[in-house]
């Protein structure tokens, strides 16, 4: 398996066969997308799971967002998603990022749980499922959501 960035048209099929599959490919696309950087990871050549990550910095805190995160169901729960973030993981802490944050969809939570993440805030609801949003902290002291 390799892990490195890829283009935001590269997530596209991924993110159509996994998030929307009843879409076109081009519906995946994201306004963000142009601006963000994109992981996939890749087996037998082929991108099996991809991540975009959407930074912003806002008082001197740099937060960085994980989103679209899918994994092609023949290659969910066999540790890839696992491998792909924590290698996500290590380049925000060599960027000096100082969170990672997304919202997990309430079935995921022990998975991000696992990876040291924590929950802030209460349980709502996205297209009529349960989520969270979860952070995890990369580097400096300062409190995730103090503005």
């Amino acid at each position: 398996m390799i892990i490195q960035t890829i283009t935001w048209q590269q997530t596209l099929p991924v993110r159509q066969a996994v998030i929307w599959p009843n879409k076109p490919e081009i519906f995946c696309q994201v306004e963000e997308d142009r601006e963000s950087t994109h992981y996939g990871a890749f087996f037998d050549n082929r991108i099996v799971t991809v991540a975009s990550l959407y930074a912003k910095t806002i008082n001197g805190i740099c937060r960085v967002r994980l989103r679209y995160f899918a994994s092609l169901a023949e290659y969910q729960k066999i540790g890839i998603g696992n491998k792909l973030i924590q290698h996500i993981i290590t380049d925000l802490k060599a960027q000096e990022v100082d969170y990672l944050w997304c919202d997990s969809p309430k079935f995921a939570l022990l998975f991000y749980k696992k990876l040291g993440f924590k929950v802030y805030g209460e349980e709502f609801l996205k297209q009529g499922e349960p989520f969270l949003t979860v952070y995890l902290k990369l580097n400096r002291i300062q409190s995730f959501f103090n503005l």
